[in-house]
């Protein structure tokens, strides 16, 4: 389930773009991944890796349900 798009800028500002929408939500998921207790938080923070892939995914899945 990828999104076609970054949806665009999430914090515009004059004539600049800043990061994308698809960036913003991406790290704010990896943020509660990885302070995660237990286990999660563990192993998202052994392997950096997978806790980004999974934050993009997650970062996906949001911007397809906001799209609909």
């Amino acid at each position: 389930m990828m999104a076609k798009t970054d949806s665009g800028p999430a914090f515009p500002r004059g004539g600049e773009r800043g990061m994308s929408l698809r960036d913003f939500v991406a790290t704010q998921a990896l943020i509660g991944y990885l302070s995660a207790n237990g286990d999660t938080g563990e192993r998202a923070r052994a392997n950096p890796d997978l806790a980004a892939e999974w934050a993009y995914q997650n970062a996906d899945a949001m911007l397809l349900e906001r799209a609909k």
